[in-house]
C-alpha cells in the first residue's frame, strides 16, 4: 500500500513538471505563420502581436531569429525587431515590428526560418517566411573613348568595360549587338568594330568584362561618334550607349622628338593604384633636329578624363628657343619637369589620360609633338586625408598668446570612419595636442580645431607644426609653418588672449609652376682678404612633394667656401636657407667677382645664381705683423676677445735660450774647473734664472 501511494505522489509531481513544460509553450504568436515579401537590395517589414497566454507576468523576453534558407542561406543578422527585449503582463498582448533587411544580390524564390521568443523560462516558437520576388537588372557604365590621332594615319584602339549583374536571377545567352557610330554624315561602320567577352551565363552579383576593338581609317573626321550597341540575354536586353571621340592631334609634325618619363609619387612604384592625392611626375625632353632655331616654344602637361572629355589639371611652361641642331652645351633641347596631382574628388570609375605635347606657338602646324599615356585611378576602402591645414592667426604670432589650428578632414574612401583624431604638436615649442574623437561618413568633410598657447619663453623665429590625423592603424601628416614674434624669456608674464577674428578667410596659397624659388644677394656685404663673410640663401620648394635639396658654391678659385647644412629637407611651400661662408685668399684681385650659386635635387641642378661682388683691400699687408707690433684685429663675430702683440714675448724667450747656450759652451770650455761648472749648473741657480725671466716676460706681456 504504501509503494503504491509513494508510486501515485511520484506520478503527481511528474504530471505537475509536464504542466510546467506545457506552460513554457504559453508565449504564443498570434499568427502561426510570419510571412515576408520583398526585393533584394531592399527592406521587408510587417507587425506582429505576441499574446501571453499564461496568469502570470513574464519579464526579459528577447526575439531571435534563425538563418533563412532558401536558393541560398541569409545570415540572421538580416532579421531585426523593434523593441528586442521586453516583458508580458498576465494575459496580455504587445505589438511589435520584424524588419528584414534583404541584401543586395539576394537571390530571389522562398526563404524561411524560425523566430523564437524566449526568456529562458518560457519560450515559443514560429515560422518565419521570406519571399524575394525575381529581378533582373544590369549596371552597364558610361563607355566614351577618347584617342587622338593624325587624320592620314589609320588608328587601331582596344577599350574595356565592364556590365554586372544587379538583380537577383540568372541572366542566360549573353550576347552584345553592334551598331554604326555616327558623327554628322561621317560613320565607322559596324564592320570595323570587334566585340569580346564570354557568352556564358551571368550570376547575380557577376561581372563581365567586355573588351571593344575598332579600327579609325586615316582619312576619318574629328568629332564625338556615337552609336547604341544592344545587350542581350534570355531575361531582359539592355542599350550601352558608346561614344567615340576622335580628338584632333597628336601631333608629330617638323623635326623634333618628345621623349616623356611618366612616375608615379604614390608608394606603389607604378600605375596599377593611382589614388587621389598621388603626384604624377612627368619629365620631358624636347629636340629641335631641324637647321635652324624654332621659336616661342611651349611644353604642356594636363590630366585628361576621357569620359567626361575635360582636362582636370595642367602645367605649362614659358616660352622658351631651341637652338638649331648641334648647338653648343645643349640648347638645341630642353629638359622639362611637370608635377599633376590627382584631386581628392575625382571619380575614380571614369577612364584618365595624361597627356604632354611640345610647339611652337608661332608655327604649330610645322612644329608640334605629343604623348598620351592612360592611367587608372582607384580609391581605397578607408582613406581620410587633411585637406587643409589652417593656423588663424596667420601673420606673424606673439609668444604668450593663443593661436587656432584647425585641421579640414576629408574621407575620401569608401567606407564610413569613427574614432578619427588629429594631433598638433611642435617639440621646439612644447605644442602636442590632441582633439576629442569624431566620426566622418564617406564623402564628408570635418573642421577639428583647437586654440594653442605658444609659450612666453619661446624664441623669436620660424616653427614647424605637425598635425597628424589618426584612425584605426592609418594616419595622415601636413606641415604649416608659422612665424613667432615679440620680445619672449621666461621670466615674463603675460595674460594669454585668443585669436582675434580676421576680416578676411585664411587661404590655401596658390604655388607656382617653378619647383624653386632661390633668393640670395650680396648687397650691404663687405669682402675682404682673409675675411669671413655669410651670405644667407633662401630656397622655397614649390614642388606639390617634400624634396631634398643641396648647395654648390663656386668662386673659381680666389675664395676658400663652405656651406652648411649639408642639406635641406622642404615639405611643398616651405622655405628655409643655406648658409655659405666665403673667405676670399690673399692672393684675390681687388674689383668685381662672381659666385656662383647651384641648387641641386635628385642630382639634377634646379635651380642657379650668380652673384657679384666688389672686393677690398685685397691686398694682405694690413694683415701682416708691422715692426711697431701692431695687428689688424678681424671680427669673427665674438665679442670680448683679449688679443695682444706674441713678439715682445718671443724677443724674450730667445734672449733666455741665448743665456742657456752660452752656460752649455762655457761648461765644455772649462772642463778643469768642475766646481765652477757645478755651480753654474746647479738645479737652484737654473731655478732662479727661469723665475727671473718669466717674470720680465709677464711684465712686458701687461704692457702689451
Amino acid at each position: 500500500m504504501k509503494k503504491f501511494l509513494l508510486f501515485s505522489i511520484l506520478i503527481l509531481i511528474i504530471f505537475s513538471l509536464s504542466g510546467a513544460a506545457m506552460a513554457a509553450n504559453e508565449i504564443a504568436f498570434q499568427t502561426s505563420l510570419v510571412s515576408f515579401k520583398g526585393d533584394h537590395g531592399g527592406e521587408a517589414t510587417q507587425e506582429v502581436t505576441i499574446n501571453n497566454t499564461i496568469a502570470a507576468k513574464i519579464t526579459n523576453i528577447e526575439l531571435s531569429s534563425t538563418s533563412l534558407s532558401g536558393p541560398e542561406v541569409l545570415d540572421s543578422s538580416v532579421v531585426s525587431f523593434d523593441p528586442a527585449t521586453f516583458d508580458l503582463e498576465n494575459k496580455s498582448t504587445k505589438n511589435l515590428k520584424i524588419k528584414i533587411n534583404i541584401p543586395e544580390n539576394a537571390r530571389f524564390g522562398t526563404y524561411a526560418g524560425e523566430l523564437i521568443a524566449s526568456n529562458g523560462s518560457y519560450s515559443s516558437k514560429t515560422t518565419l517566411k521570406l519571399e524575394i520576388a525575381p529581378h533582373t537588372d544590369l549596371e552597364i557604365p558610361t563607355v566614351t573613348i577618347s584617342r587622338s590621332k593624325d587624320i592620314d594615319k589609320s588608328v587601331d584602339i582596344s577599350y574595356s568595360f565592364n556590365v554586372t549583374n544587379i538583380g537577383n536571377t540568372p541572366l542566360n545567352n549573353f550576347e552584345i549587338e553592334k551598331a554604326d557610330l555616327n558623327y554628322g554624315t561621317n560613320s565607322i561602320t559596324k564592320d570595323r568594330i570587334s566585340l569580346f567577352h564570354y557568352t556564358s551565363t551571368l550570376f547575380p552579383g557577376d561581372k563581365r568584362e567586355v573588351t571593344i576593338k575598332l579600327t579609325t581609317p586615316k582619312d576619318t573626321y574629328y568629332g564625338k561618334y556615337t552609336g547604341t550597341f544592344k545587350l542581350i540575354t534570355s531575361e531582359i536586353t539592355k542599350d550601352i550607349p558608346i561614344t567615340l571621340n576622335i580628338q584632333e592631334t597628336a601631333c608629330s609634325a617638323g623635326s623634333l622628338t618628345l621623349e616623356s618619363e611618366f612616375t608615379a609619387k604614390s608608394g606603389y612604384g607604378d600605375f596599377n593604384r593611382l589614388l587621389p592625392r598621388n603626384i604624377i611626375e612627368v619629365t620631358s625632353i624636347v629636340k629641335n633636329h631641324a637647321s635652324k632655331e624654332i621659336t616661342d616654344m611651349v611644353v604642356e602637361t594636363w590630366l585628361y578624363d576621357m569620359t567626361e572629355d575635360y582636362i582636370i589639371a595642367k602645367e605649362e611652361t614659358d616660352f622658351f628657343t631651341l637652338k638649331e641642331s648641334g648647338a653648343d652645351s645643349n640648347r638645341d633641347e630642353e629638359s622639362i619637369v611637370h608635377f599633376i596631382e590627382i584631386p581628392t574628388d575625382i571619380n575614380a570609375e571614369h577612364q584618365f589620360s595624361i597627356h604632354v605635347k611640345a610647339y611652337s606657338d608661332e608655327n604649330p602646324d610645322n612644329f608640334c609633338r605629343e604623348e598620351i599615356k592612360t592611367i587608372d585611378i582607384h580609391k581605397n576602402t578607408h582613406d581620410v586625408i587633411i585637406d587643409e591645414f589652417l593656423i588663424r592667426p596667420s601673420s606673424s604670432i606673439e609668444c604668450g598668446r593663443y593661436v587656432e589650428m584647425c585641421a579640414i578632414l576629408k574621407n575620401i574612401g569608401n567606407h564610413d570612419e569613427s574614432d578619427i583624431t588629429v594631433t598638433f604638436e611642435n617639440p621646439n615649442l612644447g605644442i602636442s595636442e590632441t582633439t576629442e574623437t569624431f566620426n566622418l561618413d564617406t564623402d564628408e568633410s570635418e573642421s577639428s580645431c583647437t586654440n594653442i598657447l605658444i609659450p612666453t619663453n619661446a624664441a623669436q623665429g620660424n616653427y614647424l607644426i605637425k598635425a597628424t590625423m589618426k584612425f584605426a592603424n592609418k594616419e595622415d601628416s601636413v606641415f604649416k609653418n608659422i612665424s613667432v614674434s615679440g620680445t619672449c624669456s621666461s621670466t615674463q608674464t603675460q595674460t594669454p588672449q585668443l585669436p582675434e577674428p580676421e576680416t578676411k578667410p585664411i587661404t590655401t596659397e596658390i604655388m607656382s609652376s617653378k619647383e624653386l624659388i632661390l633668393t640670395a644677394s650680396t648687397e650691404n656685404l663687405v669682402f675682404k682678404a682673409e675675411k669671413e663673410t655669410k651670405i644667407p640663401i633662401f630656397i622655397t620648394n614649390n614642388a606639390p612633394i617634400t624634396k631634398t635639396y643641396s648647395i654648390d658654391v663656386n668662386t673659381s678659385g680666389w675664395a676658400f667656401t663652405r656651406v652648411e647644412p649639408s642639406e635641406l629637407i622642404l615639405p611643398p611651400g616651405f622655405t628655409l636657407d643655406f648658409i655659405a661662408y666665403i673667405i676670399p685668399s690673399k692672393q684675390a684681385e681687388e674689383g668685381l667677382q662672381s659666385i656662383n650659386i647651384e641648387i641641386i635635387s635628385n642630382n639634377q641642378i634646379v635651380a642657379t645664381q650668380t652673384l657679384a661682388i666688389d672686393l677690398k683691400d685685397a691686398t694682405p699687408s694690413k694683415n701682416q705683423i708691422t715692426g711697431s707690433g701692431q695687428v689688424e684685429i678681424i671680427s669673427t663675430g665674438h665679442e670680448d676677445l683679449n688679443i695682444y702683440n706674441p713678439e715682445p714675448t718671443i724677443k724674450l724667450i730667445s734672449v733666455a735660450l741665448g743665456i742657456i747656450f752660452l752656460f752649455i759652451i762655457y761648461f765644455f770650455s772649462n772642463i778643469n774647473n768642475a766646481e765652477a761648472v757645478r755651480k753654474a749648473l746647479s738645479k737652484k741657480s737654473l731655478r732662479k734664472i727661469t723665475k727671473k725671466i718669466k717674470k720680465k716676460s709677464k711684465k712686458k706681456r701687461k704692457k702689451a
